[in-house]
C-alpha cells in the first residue's frame, strides 16, 4: 500500500505541473522511510500552493499526513506520509542541495517527464 500511496501522489504531483518530479526507493539507505518523491516548482508561491492541493488530495483519497515542515517559507516543503515523504522544493533549493544525488537509487525508480 505504502509504494502505491506514493506512486498515487508522485503522478498527481506530475499531472499538475510540477517538475522533476521523482519517486525513489530508499529502504536500503534509511530507516525512517522507504520512499521518497522528490519534486519542484519555480517559485516558493508555487509549492506552497502545490503542497496546499497535495495535502487535500491525499486527505481525500485516504492517505494519512502525519506531519509538514517548510510551509510557511516555501522552499523546502516536507509532507511526513509515515512509510513515505514528498519534498516540494523550488528549483533552486532542489539544485543546491543536491538531493537527487544524495538520494538517487536505480532500484524502483519512477521519474515522472
Amino acid at each position: 500500500m505504502t509504494l502505491k500511496n506514493a506512486k498515487t501522489l508522485a503522478k498527481w504531483l506530475f499531472n499538475i505541473g510540477a517538475a522533476r518530479v521523482d519517486l525513489l526507493d530508499v529502504r536500503n539507505k534509511n530507516q525512517e522511510f522507504d520512499y521518497m518523491v522528490l519534486s519542484c516548482t519555480a517559485q516558493t508561491q508555487g509549492a506552497k500552493l502545490i503542497a496546499a492541493e497535495l495535502i487535500k488530495f491525499a486527505t481525500s483519497n485516504n492517505i494519512p499526513l502525519q506531519h509538514t515542515e517548510g510551509q510557511y517559507k516555501g522552499d523546502w516543503i516536507v509532507l511526513d506520509f509515515g512509510e513515505f515523504v514528498v519534498h516540494i522544493l523550488t528549483g533552486n533549493t532542489r539544485t543546491r542541495f543536491h538531493l537527487d544525488k544524495l538520494w538517487k537509487t536505480t532500484k524502483n525508480q519512477i521519474q515522472y517527464k
